[in-house]
């Protein structure tokens, strides 16, 4: 049976850090103890869903859902670097809306642009998509730069990570000739990677690495289907000179979708099984491959009930289970394989994002989409509470 909803937990205020924005560590104040330590004193008692700092170490309800967003319009499409979110508010049945800020934990949200869609920020930029084009604002100066795609019949993304763009766009005349595209915030230079006439998309940049899906080695070889492998990048001298193919599909058809890029780690889901002649779900399983080495980490066994790959930061990452409509989070240390369930509410949670100790989703629990966050700085130590229940 799933746990009941505190109300507590999801409008609990998201609490104290430092003044200098980082978060206290393993430091306790002047008569604190380690919340771990089992010595039955008020000071040594672990964290609970109360919007108090019950283990006294300058974090509120770390490993609680906390609900950020209560606008009764949509609050969806959430990009996170760091402590700084951005998201877009939008009415029901638009595709378009809002571009939001917010500083995690403590800040006011405050609207940035309008007319937008498919925030992605990196530092004191985000990237977005408006009426066909790609946007850069500067939040420091409140600039925007449009840039021009004179080749596209249009734009799909954007993916922004320091003083680098990238995006896919389908080229003017051909019918699926997608191209993943790269501009250089400081030189200006805009340039395509991996061309080829058929499908490269949804790109993920981190450094100079850059992953995208890649369908040249499975362009309609199945009927008029598309079987997707991920290629990668080198974008250390600019122009890359040095493009790989990361995934090979053999044995059964495999297609694989990229969900998370971080360092030299790719998170991807593998779905396997027939692709003709058959209704059942196919069998899929989430993978990290070290892009240096090639070694693959699985995240779960394969099932038909997959298990998505949708984000990797460090030594965690977050799987989406969804099984008849209702979809939950799960929590999983790359290194172990131990994985814990984050979320328990009949409804949808979904499209998370994770930075560092910071996890931030959207769910429908409440009739529209809001964001949720929550702390992960303890989450080894027990500090995990599946909807504010915490012991």
């Amino acid at each position: 049976m799933r746990a009941p909803l505190y109300l507590a937990a999801l409008l609990c205020a998201c609490g104290s850090i430092l003044p200098d924005g980082s978060y206290v560590g393993n430091a306790f104040p002047e008569g604190g103890v380690d919340a771990s330590s089992d010595t039955g004193s008020p000071r040594g008692r672990r964290e609970q869903c109360n919007g108090i700092d019950d283990d006294l170490d300058g974090r509120i309800d770390e490993g609680c859902p906390i609900r950020l967003t209560t606008d009764s319009r949509h609050d969806s499409l959430a990009s996170l670097s760091g402590m700084r979110l951005a998201w877009i508010r939008f009415e029901p049945g638009a595709y378009v809306g809002d571009l939001m800020v917010r500083d995690l934990p403590a800040g006011v949200e405050r609207k940035v642009a309008s007319n937008a869609s498919a925030p992605s920020v990196s530092g004191n930029r985000i990237a977005f998509w408006r009426s066909d084009h790609i946007v850069i604002l500067d939040l420091t100066t409140s600039e925007e730069t449009t840039l021009d795609h004179p080749d596209a019949q249009y734009v799909l993304g954007p993916w922004l990570d320091g003083d680098r763009v990238t995006w896919s766009q389908m080229q003017s005349g051909t019918e699926e000739d997608y191209e993943v595209f790269v501009y250089e915030l400081v030189t200006k230079q805009r340039y395509v990677v991996g061309a080829h006439d058929t499908i490269q998309e949804y790109p993920l940049l981190r450094g100079n690495t850059l992953v995208w899906n890649d369908d040249r080695l499975g362009h309609h070889t199945v009927g008029l289907l598309h079987l997707y492998d991920v290629f990668r990048a080198d974008l250390t001298t600019g122009r890359p000179a040095n493009v790989t193919q990361v995934t090979h599909r053999n044995g059964e058809l495999t297609y694989n979708f990229i969900a998370a890029l971080d360092g030299d780690r790719v998170a991807i889901t593998e779905t396997r099984g027939p692709l003709l002649g058959s209704y059942q779900p196919r069998p899929c399983i989430p993978v990290v491959i070290d892009l240096q080495t090639g070694a693959r980490t699985a995240l779960a066994p394969e099932t038909r009930e997959c298990f998505n790959a949708v984000a990797l930061s460090g030594n965690r990452a977050v799987l989406e289970f969804d099984s008849l409509g209702v979809s939950d989070l799960y929590l999983v240390d790359v290194r172990t394989g131990a994985r814990q369930q984050i979320t328990n509410n009949p409804r949808r949670s979904t499209r998370a994002r994770l930075d560092g100790n910071l996890l931030v989703w959207q769910d429908d629990r409440n009739d529209t989409w809001d964001l949720y966050m929550m702390d992960l700085t303890d989450a080894e130590q027990g500090d995990l509470y599946p909807e504010g229940i915490a012991p």
